[in-house]
Formats: C-alpha cells, sequence, structure tokens
C-alpha cells in the first residue's frame, strides 16, 4: 500500500494506525501516554519522521 499509492491519500489510515498503536504501547505508562496525546506538535512531527521511514523501507528493493 506504501509502495503504490500515493502519500496524500495513505498517510491519514498510517497517522491512525500509527495512533492506535502507539496509545497500546503507552498502555501502561500514564506520563508518556499523556505526554504523546496532548502535545500535537511533537505528535506530528514524530508521525511525520516515522511516515517517511516507512516510506523509504517500503521503496527500497527486497
Amino acid at each position: 500500500m506504501l509502495r503504490n499509492s500515493d502519500p496524500d491519500v495513505v498517510r491519514p489510515r498510517f497517522d491512525a494506525e500509527f495512533m492506535r498503536r502507539a496509545v497500546q504501547a503507552f498502555q501502561r505508562d500514564r506520563a508518556m501516554q499523556g505526554a504523546f496525546l496532548q502535545d500535537r506538535e511533537a505528535r506530528e512531527m514524530l508521525m511525520r519522521l516515522m511516515f517517511g521511514r516507512a516510506i523509504r523501507a517500503a521503496n527500497q528493493p527486497a
């Protein structure tokens, strides 16, 4: 999906899945979960970074 689709189309789905998994990963760490959910700028920066990495990984030859 990342390799064959336009990044503008894939990004909303990536963001939703990233949020779901991040909240799940921080389920027991309330401080980290609170910081992640409350600091929108930091969350956007992290999601943009991880999306870029996912796109690069998808486009690398196997």
